[in-house]
C-alpha cells in the first residue's frame, strides 16, 4: 500500500468545498498532511493506535494567527480495566482485548507525520 501523492489528495479534495482543514475519522490510523494550503486530519484511532505506545491518543485542533495546527496527544488509561470491560459486556473478541493489552507496530500504519 502506498501513500498518496499531494497531487492525487489534491484532486481528491476537488470539490469538497475549498475548506482550509479537513478532519476525517474513522480511518484507523494518524495522519495529518499539508496538501496546499488546506491542512487535511486523520484522527486516527483513541485506542489500539498501531504503533509501539500503548498510551490512548486524541487530536488537539488549533487555529492561531489564522493558520490551523493539529497536535496529536498521548494519555495514560487503565488497560486491564478497558479489557476487563470489554470482557464483562461481552464486546467483540478477544482480538480486541489483545490490541488494547499488547499493541503492536503496524507497517501499513507507520507512526503519523507532525503538522508543520
Amino acid at each position: 500500500m502506498r501513500r498518496r501523492t499531494e497531487a492525487e489528495m489534491a484532486e481528491r479534495l476537488h470539490g469538497f468545498g475549498g475548506y482550509r482543514v479537513y478532519v476525517v475519522g474513522h480511518m484507523h490510523c494518524a495522519d495529518t498532511r499539508q496538501v496546499g494550503d488546506t491542512l487535511l486530519v486523520s484522527a486516527g484511532p483513541a485506542t489500539w493506535t498501531h504503533d509501539p505506545d500503548p498510551r490512548t491518543s486524541w487530536l488537539l485542533l488549533e487555529r492561531r494567527s489564522g493558520v490551523w495546527y493539529a497536535e496529536r496527544r498521548r494519555v495514560e488509561y487503565d488497560r486491564e480495566a478497558a479489557a476487563r470491560w470489554i470482557r464483562e459486556n461481552r464486546a467483540p473478541d478477544q482480538g480486541e482485548i489483545d490490541l488494547i493489552l499488547k499493541p503492536v507496530n503496524d507497517p501499513l500504519h507507520p507512526a503519523p507525520t507532525p503538522a508543520p
